[in-house]
């Protein structure tokens, strides 16, 4: 009796507990379990920085640098909760518990976070990095790594912090061009002395 009100103290609710073993008892291992196991990696840090790579190599510099940003405020923020937070992992799903806090996912942080700046800069794309994003919330859960709400929690922690973020960088789009397109020059002209800098507008804008 005593290790099931244990077991029981770390859902969130019926709900919670419900949805986690609806989810998992779906796995019967073979290819989906692969499949599942290759959907999580996506949403690890060691492939977010990969996609940062692929975004600098294919141009996108902006996309790069806000996400960047990006990833590096939610991190902190789920590192920060799930140290304070102490929740334990799924002890009853048939996998061995990992040491790291349970609450919030960091995978679907990182998942639904560049799902979120990606498509505010590229809306043709929105339906699929969110499905993406999805799936590996879903995959969280369906490999006995997560409980129901962790995912949860991380998908409304990604979404929020980079959509402020985001949607900030936006606003000062062309602040943002000149700084990755012409970072030195950039630089540069934000620490000349602002006298200096009034005389070379007024001289630019005579020209």
């Amino acid at each position: 009796m005593s290790i099931a009100l244990t077991l029981a103290s770390v859902y969130y609710g019926p709900l919670d507990f419900n949805i986690t073993h609806l989810i998992r008892d779906i796995n019967h291992g073979g290819v989906f379990d692969k499949l599942f196991t290759y959907i999580t990696f996506t949403g690890s840090t060691i492939f977010m920085a990969l996609i940062v790579a692929l975004l600098l190599i294919g141009g996108a510099r902006k996309e790069a640098l806000v996400f960047s940003i990006v990833f590096v405020v939610t991190n902190v923020l789920a590192l920060g909760i799930k140290y304070i937070v102490a929740r334990p992992r799924p002890s009853d799903l048939g996998v061995m518990p990992e040491t790291e806090p349970a609450f919030p996912s960091a995978h679907t942080v990182n998942a639904f976070a560049l799902a979120t700046t990606i498509s505010s800069y590229h809306r043709k794309f929105t339906i699929v990095m969110y499905v993406w994003a999805l799936l590996i919330a879903f995959s969280r859960v369906y490999l006995g790594l997560h409980y129901f709400t962790d995912v949860v929690g991380g998908a409304i922690l990604g979404f929020v912090v980079s959509y402020v973020i985001t949607h900030m960088a936006l606003r000062r789009d062309k602040l943002i061009s000149r700084f990755v397109n012409q970072p030195i020059a950039f630089m540069r002209r934000l620490l000349r002395p602002s006298w200096r800098h009034r005389i070379q507008d007024r001289t630019e804008n005579l020209e």
